[in-house]
C-alpha cells in the first residue's frame, strides 16, 4: 500500500535548509555529542556548524530532504563508513 501526500516533496537539500537539517538532527542531541562537548546548547550548535561546514558528511550537500507543505520536515544521510 503506497499513500502519498500531494504536497510531499523529496528533493536534495539546498544551502538554505542548513539551519533546518541542524534542527532536526540536533535538536535533541545525540548522548555522544553532548559529552563530547559539555552541553546540550554547545552540541546543538555544534550541528548547526556541522550542516553547513564543506566536507562534512553532515553538510546539506550531502543531504536529502522531506519536505512537506514547503517545510522541510525529515532528513535522509549517507551513514559514515569506517
Amino acid at each position: 500500500m503506497t499513500d502519498r501526500h500531494p504536497n510531499l516533496t523529496i528533493r536534495p537539500a539546498r544551502a538554505e535548509d542548513a539551519d533546518r537539517i541542524g534542527h532536526i538532527i540536533f535538536d535533541d542531541p545525540p548522548a555522544e555529542a553532548v559529552w563530547m562537548t559539555g552541553s546540550k546548547k554547545k552540541a546543538r550548535a555544534l550541528g548547526l556548524v556541522m550542516a553547513t561546514l564543506p566536507g562534512s558528511e553532515m553538510t546539506w550537500e550531502n543531504t536529502t530532504v522531506a519536505e512537506l507543505d514547503g517545510k522541510v520536515v525529515g532528513i535522509l544521510q549517507p551513514a559514515a563508513g569506517g
